[in-house]
């Protein structure tokens, strides 16, 4: 990383996560000020001695490095509130017992794979609401943990998972339970104390089916079924008004209930894969919803009522059979992003060019298709695709798209690049991503980390 003369006095937060630093740059050593430190995910061996000054740390997260201990000296921070140390190569293969002198800790990460015992300090944590124990898939929760009552939020993501262990059942303050990633084939009944769950994530599982009991968690803002197992929506999903994030990829189920309409706070919706040959008509009535994904699925057609959902910013119809796409998308008038990438799209409709907002444009061109007249209009754009469109040059209406930050050009017959693209005051990146000949199933957990993972 360059040296930053002066250095960053004022800097609070620093994200330098997922990359392959073998030691914590120096220059961090004059941001004495510093709350947020997410260090994870790079190569470190040791923490640097000038680490002691930033007594003000709150978050910490040096998950996925090559420590075998930890400094004594991090015991004397005592105002950690969210601290992440999973999966290093500690010599005893537990956390240290300095943790339990955090009495301000709120959030716990102890994500690794060698893990198989609990500290008994964690009940003695008076403010721990969060644990984060993603792949420990050799631990078994001790009897004693019943005793942290006071647990809302417990995440086992792919922690190879039959069955979920008796001693979560005590948690029934939960309002967070992620059981991503496992080989869940059913779920137990006393979940359905869990009244207060407001996520609930059960991607990536064996289920044979939902408990009734599940359309009965009135409090449930997040539902994430994507890849679930041969589950279906019932149509008392219309039950859960307060349901905002509803993910209910990878299914292949053909259809959705009615009753999806009547979710009045729903903004973000995903039906990535489940064989539609139509857009269900019930999504007119989501008034709220921003996101609309329908990935991968069979549609030929998008109906002209999309224009019913005036909130949407951001629309994926990608990897479909769309020949077109309908005149009522110019309504629009909040869409941020549109990908229609992959489907035999003659030409785009006029009244694209009206979208005031649009900053992100993907889409196939059949061959033999130019870009419309009118597409040098586009000048908000930030973001265009165009790849797997078999132009042998590049249109000449890009160069009026002076607002271009990444231009994808992949998988065209281009020979060569025209002058005039040197032309932009800055050029656009070159983004080239790996083709996808069909549609895979995405992944919901790859977004961007936070700034504690």
């Amino acid at each position: 990383m360059p040296v930053l003369v002066g250095g960053l006095p004022e800097l609070r937060s620093l994200d330098i996560s997922r990359n392959s630093l073998p030691r914590i740059p120096e220059w961090v050593c004059s941001a004495g000020r510093l709350k947020r430190l997410n260090a994870g995910f790079n190569r470190l061996m040791e923490l640097p001695q000038w680490m002691q000054q930033f007594t003000q740390l709150e978050e910490l997260d040096l998950t996925s490095h090559r420590f075998l201990r930890f400094p004594e000296w991090l015991q004397n921070f005592d105002r950690f509130t969210k601290l992440h140390i999973g999966t290093n190569n500690l010599i005893d293969h537990k956390p240290p017992d300095w943790i339990d002198t955090c009495t301000h800790l709120v959030e716990l990460g102890l994500r690794s794979p060698s893990l198989q015992n609990l500290p008994r300090w964690l009940c003695h944590l008076p403010r721990l609401q969060s644990l984060k124990l993603r792949h420990c898939n050799r631990l078994r929760p001790p009897d004693w943990l019943v005793e942290c009552r006071h647990l809302q939020e417990l995440d086992l993501y792919g922690c190879n998972l039959e069955e979920i262990p008796d001693e979560y059942a005590a948690f029934v303050k939960m309002k967070r339970l992620s059981l991503g990633h496992n080989d869940l084939k059913a779920l137990p009944k006393w979940m359905s104390e869990f009244t207060q769950l407001q996520e609930l994530d059960l991607s990536m599982n064996r289920l044979s089916s939902l408990p009734a009991w599940i359309w009965d968690l009135h409090q449930l803002r997040q539902l994430d079924l994507s890849n679930a197992g041969a589950v279906s929506l019932s149509p008392k999903i219309g039950q859960l008004k307060k349901l905002q994030h509803l993910n209910h990829a990878d299914l292949r189920l053909g259809s959705v209930p009615e009753e999806l309409g009547e979710l009045p706070l729903l903004t973000s919706l995903r039906l990535e894969n489940n064989n539609l040959h139509e857009l269900p008509s019930e999504i007119r009535h989501l008034s709220h919803l921003r996101e609309l994904s329908v990935f991968g699925n069979s549609l030929s057609s998008l109906p002209s009522w999309l224009s019913d959902l005036p909130q949407l910013r951001d629309l994926d119809v990608s990897f479909n059979k769309l020949g077109q796409l309908p005149d009522s998308m110019g309504d629009l008038r909040k869409l941020r992003s549109l990908d229609a990438t992959q489907n035999p799209l003659g030409t785009l409709p006029v009244s694209i060019k009206a979208l005031p907002r649009l900053r992100s444009l993907a889409f196939t061109s059949m061959r033999g298709c130019d870009l419309p007249p009118w597409f040098n209009q586009l000048t908000g754009l930030e973001h265009l695709s165009l790849r797997n469109s078999h132009f042998d040059t590049v249109p000449e209406s890009l160069r009026n798209l002076v607002n271009l930050e990444t231009l994808d050009l992949d998988n065209n017959e281009l020979k060569r690049l025209p002058d005039w693209i040197g032309d932009f005051e800055e050029a656009p990146e070159s983004e080239i991503v790996p083709q996808r000949s069909q549609a895979p199933a995405r992944d919901p957990h790859q977004t961007p980390p936070p700034t504690v993972p």
